[in-house]
């Protein structure tokens, strides 16, 4: 896990994927930035953003493809 490796290794890794299963396996933090605005719109653990998103658009990047 990306623990282990941050542990094991000592070095933090940054993917950068819109690969949801990945992000939600592998990542233990994440940012979401918002392209018209060029800032960050959420932060956080991905499970958790997908548990309560924070704007529509987050809800809808991370539940795409769920039927």
């Amino acid at each position: 896990s990306d623990l282990e490796l941050n542990q094991n290794l000592g070095t933090t890794f940054v993917i950068v994927s819109h690969e949801l299963s990945s992000i939600l396996s592998i990542g233990s933090n994440s940012i979401f930035l918002d392209r018209n605005y060029k800032n960050i719109t959420a932060f956080g653990k991905p499970s958790n953003l997908l548990e309560t998103p924070t704007n529509k658009e987050i809800r809808d990047f991370l539940t795409r493809g769920i039927k």
